[in-house]
């Protein structure tokens, strides 16, 4: 028992320490080897939206609560970072940390009457969270100054260091990144992490078995609306501007949304594909001109379609693809045996 505890601790720290240093060495590599601004600033903007899907993914992947209204945390921390630091002269640092709790009241204000309730009303309520941000957006001009938006939001600076492009801004997006999605690994991997996938998988029984059902689904709203929230404040910070159509339902949380199905609910790596590909393949599917929408579209269905866990069942998926070959490829090849009602029948 002993043994296979210390095994599987090895096994751990070997992922561990190998998903670091890829990690490191793709954040280091990538501003070298790439020399067009406007695709380095994608795959910035990749790294944010990535930070918003693992958010998403605590909600839906572990939880399986379906939210709508992702937008709204999203709009709050960054509406939050933009306020604090252009008319409270906040320092920037600050006002992220602002924007991540900003974002985790959010979505504990929204959990609060949905998390009574499931299923579909529990998503209408999101949806009717993110609808309610947009109204308060784009009317409230005396504070978020309406559809004009915020302009005049400060550059990050670390120890003299200024984020001040996409490159600069890549190792920051990455760095947070790889906190976040650290934490959502070891989040899944804890007692409570078990227990929100015990609710997604049977709500009434983890009830029986003593779960608190309702406590553990505001948990992971917070932490959902506090990660969408910081995700929220670091695209205010790299666009330097912000307006309410940003933030709209269906250009942000179906989105993010998609993110997260199309990589695999539940799978923070897969999340994180999902993140940069829909982030990217639009871009690269401009050349089809106004046929662009329909390959893009036909692309995600085909993945739907065919890999019913996302991009993250696609490893599984093709070991038993091979497997089945394999197995089909010996029994045809297989050698020949010759009973005794052959040799008769041949004997005939």
């Amino acid at each position: 028992m002993i043994a296979a505890l210390a095994g599987r601790g090895r096994r751990t720290l070997t992922i561990a320490v190998t998903t670091v240093a890829v990690w490191a060495v793709i954040t280091i590599m990538v501003p070298a080897v790439v020399a067009d601004p406007y695709q380095m600033r994608l795959l910035t903007l990749g790294a944010v939206w990535a930070v918003n899907a693992v958010a998403l993914n605590i909600a839906l992947g572990y939880a399986g609560l379906v939210n709508l209204g992702q937008s709204a945390f999203m709009a709050a921390g960054a509406y939050s970072v933009a306020l604090i630091t252009t008319k409270l002269g906040w320092n920037p640092w600050l006002s992220l940390l602002a924007g991540l709790v900003i974002g985790g009241v959010a979505g504990f204000l929204v959990a609060l009457p949905a998390a009574r309730i499931g299923g579909h009303y529990f998503a209408l309520i999101t949806l009717a969270a993110g609808q309610i941000m947009q109204v308060v957006l784009n009317n409230w001009s005396s504070v978020t100054s309406g559809a004009n938006g915020i302009s005049g939001i400060p550059r990050l600076e670390l120890a003299g260091f200024v984020f001040k492009d996409a490159y600069d801004f890549f190792y920051l997006a990455m760095t947070v990144l790889a906190v976040v999605a650290g934490f959502s690994l070891f989040f899944r991997r804890s007692y409570l992490g078990r227990s929100l996938v015990a609710i997604r998988d049977d709500e009434p029984a983890a009830r029986v078995r003593g779960v608190p059902v309702r406590q553990r689904k505001l948990l992971a709203f917070i932490l959902c609306g506090a990660f969408s929230g910081l995700s929220g404040g670091l695209y205010a910070f790299f666009i330097g501007y912000i307006d309410p159509s940003s933030f709209t339902v269906t250009q942000n949380s179906i989105l993010v949304l998609s993110m997260v199905l199309l990589g695999g609910a539940g799978s923070v790596y897969g999340v994180i594909v999902g993140a940069f590909l829909l982030t990217l393949l639009p871009e690269y599917l401009r050349f089809l001109g106004s046929s662009y929408l329909v390959v893009y579209g036909g692309l995600i269905i085909a993945v739907i379609l065919f890999l019913r866990g996302g991009i993250a069942s696609f490893p599984s998926r093709f070991v038993a693809l091979a497997r089945y070959v394999s197995r089909s490829g010996r029994l045809r090849t297989g050698p020949l045996r010759i009973t005794s009602d052959a040799v008769a029948g041949d004997g005939r």
